[in-house]
């Protein structure tokens, strides 16, 4: 295991700064989140890190419905860890960062947490990752 990041935690949320492109972003976890999230307003250099695979419509809570563009993280850093061809919908995100209360660049759920073991040590504030043996980046 690499100890890979330092934690965040603000109102029982985890947070960890992750880099895109060379940018210092701020993401946080979502155990439950079928896939990754980029908030739209991270700047046309961060997109540009996603390959694009297509478009589709979320529906939310009170059935309001919101088009999403579909793809894959490219150029993504946690720590020293770079992690190629993650899945993430690109979408705006200020609702999220409202609910956590802290700007929010984007989530990490199960595409990340998927590609190998994560350990959480809330004491020390560190996150540990190991990457599965069979993993490929691509």
């Amino acid at each position: 295991y690499e100890i890979v990041n330092k934690l965040q935690f603000f109102d029982n949320t985890l947070f960890t700064k992750c880099e895109i492109a060379g940018k210092s972003l701020v993401f946080g976890f979502d155990t439950g989140a079928e896939i990754n999230a980029l908030n739209i307003d991270a700047g046309d250099d961060i997109l540009a890190a996603v390959r694009i695979t297509g478009r589709s419509t979320l529906t939310g809570t009170g059935n309001q419905s919101v088009e999403i563009i579909l793809g894959r993280m490219n150029n993504f850093k946690i720590g020293s860890l770079e992690l190629l061809g993650m899945q993430t919908i690109i979408t705006r995100l200020e609702d999220m960062s409202d609910a956590y209360g802290t700007k929010l660049d984007g989530i990490l759920g199960y595409d990340f947490l998927a590609r190998g073991r994560v350990i959480i040590n809330v004491k020390k504030k560190e996150l540990s990752f190991s990457l599965y043996d069979n993993f490929s980046n691509e």
